[in-house]
């Protein structure tokens, strides 16, 4: 059964089925190609992460071996000296004295050198072996913010860093790029809806105006008699259809001009001071910041210029940055 218009409604219910599979089909080929661009520039942004952890475990312990053995190498060349005295008792224990004299006078400030620079290459470490902050790393690398607290040090991540960036870079601006333009459209999409809310709030506002005005008028009709009743829906009629002629002639002048609507500057100007505003207050919040810091920092990241700007300590402060 298709009802009262049975060859109409089986027509439409048979046509439904094709129309919606090529408009899905149509979709995600359109789709394709945007969602493939960004899952591999995410895919090479965590391969880069894995690489950077990989090559950070191998060169804090080369450092820390170097350290150590450089402090060793010093120290033990001043307890040789005691060695050509070991059959003399009085002139062995003078040099010990000596060398003790010289370690504690001597060797404690490269002593607390030593002890600083494994602290802080087992604290560099800490945070270098976190998925989340070489993630953070590599994100600043491949849209060319580069943090002057972020650097590779050893060779390996030097060398790394450069054939990295070659197609990585490229890679991200095309991936940027894209985005953008959704972004853009958006944007205009939600500009032009509250536009739309706005012209029929005020469409309503006018027929409801209209309506009480035409209501109004016909209860002082009806007061007299059936010929000037008659008279005023004419009139009345006729206003109405006037009204629907010039909205049509208004389309039909304009009709090339529905699909561009045009977001005005200081819009656009508005929405990006906001969205640094919020971005700096929110960062200030999560790394316990003076705002005036943290607005510094989200300008550096925004243009992309990226002095050497504080370090980032907070870890869901990473992920938002990431965003």
């Amino acid at each position: 059964m298709c009802g009262i218009a049975p060859n109409e409604l089986c027509k439409w219910s048979e046509a439904l089925p094709g129309q919606f599979g090529f408009t899905k089909q149509l979709v995600f080929r359109v789709a394709l190609p945007h969602i493939t661009l960004l899952c591999l520039s995410i895919f090479y942004v965590v391969i880069g992460s894995f690489i950077l952890i990989t090559l950070n475990d191998n060169n804090s312990e080369n450092e820390i071996f170097e350290i150590k053995k450089q402090f060793v190498d010093e120290t033990l060349k001043k307890l040789v000296e005691i060695l050509p005295y070991k059959n003399n008792s009085s002139k062995q224990n003078e040099i010990i004295k000596i060398f003790f004299g010289y370690f504690y006078e001597e060797r404690k400030d490269p002593f607390k050198s030593f002890i600083l620079n494994v602290y802080e290459i087992n604290e560099r470490n800490k945070y270098s072996n976190s998925i989340i902050w070489n993630l953070f790393f590599s994100t600043t690398w491949l849209t060319s913010i580069g943090y002057g607290v972020n650097a590779p040090n050893s060779l390996g991540q030097r060398i790394f860093c450069i054939f990295y960036l070659i197609f990585g870079i490229p890679l991200y601006l095309v991936t940027l790029a894209d985005l953008a333009k959704f972004c853009t459209e958006g944007i205009n999409r939600l500009y032009t809806e509250c536009v739309k809310f706005r012209y029929y709030l005020l469409g309503w506002y006018r027929h409801r105006k209209r309506r009480i005005h035409a209501n109004s008028g016909i209860e002082y009709i009806a007061v007299g008699t059936r010929g000037r009743r008659r008279l005023s829906s004419r009139k009345l009629s006729g206003q109405l259809v006037r009204n629907e002629e010039e909205m049509a002639e208004f389309l039909w002048k304009n009709l090339e001009k529905t699909h561009f609507v045009e977001v005005p500057f200081f819009l656009v100007y508005i929405l990006l001071l906001a969205y640094i505003i919020g971005s700096a207050q929110f960062v200030a919040y999560l790394e316990d910041w003076t705002f005036f810091d943290s607005l510094y920092f989200i300008m550096m990241s925004v243009m992309t210029i990226g002095f050497g700007v504080p370090k980032i300590q907070n870890l869901f402060c990473q992920y938002f940055l990431l965003f």
